[in-house]
């Protein structure tokens, strides 16, 4: 029976998912730092488009950035174990209304996008973040 106690607890789930992967995004671009004629370009330059920053303006916007990162960084370090297990129990519960083709099917999916984060995440760590080089 579906009642009002599982409608929050899903409707919380769905809240805290949407969170997490609003975080995940807004981190990324954060994070990111590319230059402006690349398709994801890091955080400063899409302010320095869309604001029309001067140089220095940039400039400084950039250096905010390298000052606020250690703490950015600590933050998602302690948040990332919560919405890994998030996402398990998350993952465990789609399963258990999908049919056994569907649950393979759906693994498939989870590991297609593993490997596509794990290869956004290895680039980015290669790249100097916040450099307009």
């Amino acid at each position: 029976m579906f009642n009002q106690s599982k409608a929050f607890a899903i409707g919380l789930l769905v809240a805290v998912l949407l969170a997490g992967i609003a975080l995940g995004v807004t981190g990324s671009g954060w994070m990111s730092s590319r230059r402006p004629s690349r398709p994801n370009r890091g955080y400063a330059d899409r302010l320095a488009e869309q604001l029309h920053l001067a140089t220095a303006q940039r400039d400084s916007v950039v250096t905010i950035l390298r000052r606020y990162d250690p703490q950015m960084r600590a933050i998602f370090a302690t948040v990332q174990p919560q919405m890994d297990s998030l996402r398990e129990r998350l993952r465990a519960d789609i399963r258990a209304q999908l049919t056994a083709p569907q649950q393979t099917a759906y693994q498939q999916i989870i590991e297609r996008d593993r490997a596509r984060f794990a290869r956004r995440d290895s680039a980015s760590q290669r790249r100097d973040r916040h450099n307009d080089d």
